[in-house]
């Protein structure tokens, strides 16, 4: 889910994900934990979380979904036919959809 990149509540693997498709946005926020000296999560920074987590490879093998969510413009379809509709890789949570 591209609205959900840079969350608070994302899990360890998407703080991974995050830092391995977009260095410079998950710098800004790791950076910034340094500089506060506070950590947005609990159970370390960022940068610890994504040590322990592992990039997702649904984000991976989709390098479209990946350009499409560095875009400020929607460019992919909106509207698509049953027939090729899948449910999205972690639509009911890190453990569920495709992965």
């Amino acid at each position: 889910r591209l609205s959900c990149m840079t969350c608070v509540f994302i899990p360890a693997s998407a703080w991974a994900t995050l830092k391995l498709l977009f260095p410079d946005r998950f710098e800004i926020i790791a950076e910034r934990e340094e500089a506060f000296g506070c950590t947005i999560k609990r159970a370390g920074s960022i940068r610890e979380l994504a040590a322990r987590g592992t990039p997702y490879r649904a984000a991976i093998e989709r390098p479209e979904l990946v350009a499409q969510a560095a875009d400020s413009v929607w460019r992919l379809p909106t509207i698509i036919s049953r027939r090729d509709w899948r449910l999205p890789a972690g639509a009911y949570g890190e453990a569920s959809g495709p992965t």
